[in-house]
């Protein structure tokens, strides 16, 4: 278990349950983004300038590299799942997210560019180790709601909350650092041919998941690049940060 978290993962049923529930998450952002972007205007005769437009389509190519990183983690996280013989996830429920679906501090829905809307990006993209506010129009539907973290006594995997998708992936890292021990060959029971490898996708950081150390590559990539990255330079939190600075 997390000591900053809800999270127990004691086997590699609980795993399975967080990693399905880390490419939901990755999916609905990666949405969110999309749906920003496509909000843009797109011409002068939306009564922009010239300078501003110039801006708007660095802005929008930006934030499409934001996405197309998103979709790299979940082919990623899908891969994780395939390496200890799970089957890649690509289900997640329409927008918006009814309260609880994700931990009760994560507010999904879609939303037209804005100050605000580029304000809980950057709380989403936030480092563990950075505190900052959330879009004042991105209201939690159930300030008191909390999920609840499992009972011992539980004979199904139940997700409980997080303080944010860094330490989610932080209590991931820790959990296949634990479970795997000396016994790598059986844990990571999955066959490679089952998932997406450099040789279909030519992405950025993209890897088949085979062994801890391959995993442990997979993980560092996705928080590096922008979930809880405390490196910020490069990350999907400066960069949105920067695009609200210039806008």
């Amino acid at each position: 278990m997390s000591e900053s978290t809800g999270i127990i993962i004691e086997s590699k049923e609980q795993l399975l349950s967080w990693l399905a529930e880390a490419a939901e998450l990755e999916h609905n952002l990666l949405c969110t983004y999309l749906y920003a972007i496509f909000s843009l205007k797109k011409s002068k005769a939306e009564g922009i300038s010239d300078q501003e437009l110039r801006a708007i389509e660095k802005w929008r190519r930006v934030i499409l590299g934001i996405a197309l990183e998103e979709m790299t983690h979940l082919t990623l996280v899908s891969n994780l799942i395939s390496s200890i013989g799970g089957t890649a996830h690509f289900h997640r429920p329409n927008l918006p997210l009814d309260p609880g679906f994700h931990p009760s501090d994560i507010v999904v829905e879609l939303a037209q560019f804005n100050l605000d809307t580029l304000q809980h990006f950057i709380f989403l993209e936030r480092p563990v180790d950075t505190e900052v506010p959330d879009g004042e129009s991105f209201i939690r539907h159930a300030k008191n709601y909390t999920r609840e973290a499992p009972a011992e006594e539980r004979l199904m995997p139940h997700n409980a909350d997080y303080p944010s998708v860094g330490e989610l992936y932080g209590a991931i890292r820790t959990a296949i650092e634990s479970l795997c021990g000396q016994n790598e060959k059986d844990f990571f029971c999955g066959s490679p041919t089952l998932q997406v490898s450099p040789t279909e996708a030519t992405i950025k950081g993209m890897i088949a998941v085979v062994d801890k150390k391959s995993a442990i590559q997979a993980l560092d990539t996705i928080v590096t690049q922008g979930e809880g990255s405390t490196v910020k330079d490069g990350s999907h939190f400066e960069r949105f940060s920067q695009i609200k600075e210039e806008y």
